[in-house]
């Protein structure tokens, strides 16, 4: 709620559709390829209807539920059959994203012949790295799920401040780096430079993972929300002031769908599309009007799709296409063309449709279908990526960031992946954070070195992990608290630097 009042969405009043009845009326959101199929980092398949699908392993033989912008008939429903894997089935040639839940659905289509086109069968397929296989009841072998173009244990990858932590397939969650506040989860308040198995209470499995300055907050595959860490401001949501070396429960009053974490506040959107928040509320991150921290969720918006938090702001994505954001303007971040603070959410000054939205320290970036970036906010040093390094306080359009599939950005980086699976990154780099084999900021998109290619990223403060088309882990940036995950020191990594998180 904002000031006691709820921010509607008069979805069927925008949309001219002559009526003022109370109802959710959602517009069709059409595909024609799986790139543009994704949702909160979740990437999904263009099912045959042209609509897109994500996965839900409570789907049976498909594995996949039609997306919130499907349209009336197939919205939330589940895709029939068990081998349609979408309209890019044979070749699927789109990346993975660091989706929230679970495993991607979909599968490869039919298998080519061996290289003479003779009788060499099909190709090795369903183990570690190995391409799914053609049938999705059994696309991987041994607890792998399909990611994109391969077999991985891995579902998602996240960073926080200067930690990471990644959701396995199986369920499991492992982290690794600074836990001078119990963010790591495992019990203890010492840093981790290799990954640690995070267990949630009764066993529960995590569906996604939300990674804050120093807080984290796990999705369970029940629709539970578990937080742990540094609880000065409330972050952990649970009703107390107090911090945790272990998962406590937040106290969310309906199963979560989605969950946020900034630099000291969380957000979460609930299964009624309403979307909370609580923590520190200095500069009105919360949302709720005030500049009370909350140490309980705060009702903010109704008819949510998605929401991002950053370090003293927030966004949220709402059915209708319209962006709002909240909180800390120094930068220009609320995207309003002003540097006042918002204790409320004021729409974004802007004439794209963005279909991802992702916030920085004091900037964001936001993707629309076609896969066009526009940005604003703080960018002295060049995490906008449009060369000049000025604050910008409407969003802009950034041509340099190129055709954009999956975007991450940290306390002032930000980076992307194309559909070919290459990286580019632009903006702060005192430790190696952008992957560019060298040090020293980068005011445009410039490639990250090494070889891979990738299907998601992650950033923190200082660094970045990714997770690439094989279903391999990498780190690089900073690398004080162990970051890197590898377990090698604590010199920085000025290139990705594998990570192992024993798969499967």
């Amino acid at each position: 709620m904002v000031a006691g009042r709820r921010l509607a969405v008069a979805v069927a009043l925008a949309l001219g559709l002559g009526t003022a009845a109370c109802v959710s009326l959602r517009p069709v959101f059409s595909c024609s390829t799986d790139e543009v199929c994704v949702s909160a980092g979740e990437q999904g398949t263009c099912e045959a209807a042209g609509v897109c699908a994500f996965p839900d392993r409570s789907c049976p033989g498909s594995g996949r539920r039609y997306g919130t912008y499907a349209g009336p008939g197939l919205a939330g429903e589940c895709v029939a059959g068990t081998a349609d894997a979408g309209v890019d089935a044979v070749d699927d040639a789109s990346p993975d994203g660091a989706g929230e839940a679970g495993s991607d659905g979909g599968g490869d289509g039919a298998p080519e012949a061996g290289p003479d086109g003779g009788d060499d069968g099909p190709p090795a397929c369903g183990d570690l790295g190995e391409p799914c296989c053609p049938a999705p009841a059994d696309a991987c072998h041994g607890g792998l799920a399909c990611a994109g173009d391969a077999c991985s244990c891995v579902a998602q990858i996240a960073a926080g401040g200067n930690f990471a932590c990644a959701v396995k397939t199986s369920g499991a969650l492992l982290c690794w780096g600074q836990n001078n506040k119990g963010q790591i989860g495992d019990g203890s308040r010492t840093n981790r430079p290799t990954p640690v198995t995070v267990t949630l209470p009764g066993g529960v499995g995590v569906a996604a993972v939300a990674l804050g300055g120093y807080h984290t907050c796990a999705r369970g595959t029940d629709g539970s929300l578990w937080c742990w860490g540094d609880n000065w401001a409330g972050q952990l949501g649970d009703a107390t002031w107090n911090s945790s070396n272990d998962p406590v429960a937040a106290a969310v009053t309906r199963p979560v769908t989605r969950v946020n974490a900034g630099g000291t506040h969380t957000c979460a959107l609930y299964d009624d599309d309403t979307l909370w928040c609580w923590g520190w509320n200095q500069d009105g991150q919360v949302g709720d009007s005030s500049q009370t921290n909350r140490n309980s969720p705060q009702h903010i918006l109704d008819q949510a799709a998605a929401a991002t938090a950053g370090e003293n702001h927030t966004c949220g994505l709402l059915l209708n296409g319209t962006l709002w954001c909240w909180g800390g303007n120094g930068g220009g971040q609320i995207g309003d063309n002003s540097h006042t603070t918002r204790l409320a959410p004021v729409e974004v000054s802007s004439s794209f449709a963005p279909v991802e939205v992702i916030a920085g320290g004091y900037h964001n970036c936001a993707r629309t279908g076609a896969g066009g970036m526009y940005c604003w906010g703080q960018d002295w040093q060049g995490a906008l990526g449009d060369g000049g390094g000025d604050d910008r306080l409407v969003a802009v359009s950034v041509p340099a960031w190129g055709t954009v599939t999956r975007l991450t950005a940290g306390i002032n980086h930000t980076c992307v992946v194309h559909t070919d699976g290459t990286a580019l990154c632009s903006g702060e780099d005192a430790e190696g954070r952008l992957g560019h084999g060298a040090t020293g900021n980068q005011l445009t998109p410039a490639a990250v070195v090494g070889g891979q290619a990738w299907s998601a990223l992650a950033a923190g403060y200082g660094h970045t992990c990714g997770r690439t088309r094989t279903g391999g882990i990498f780190c690089w940036g900073d690398n004080t608290y162990g970051q890197s995950g590898d377990g090698a020191g604590g010199a920085n990594r000025l290139e990705p630097a594998a990570v192992s998180l024993g798969c499967p």
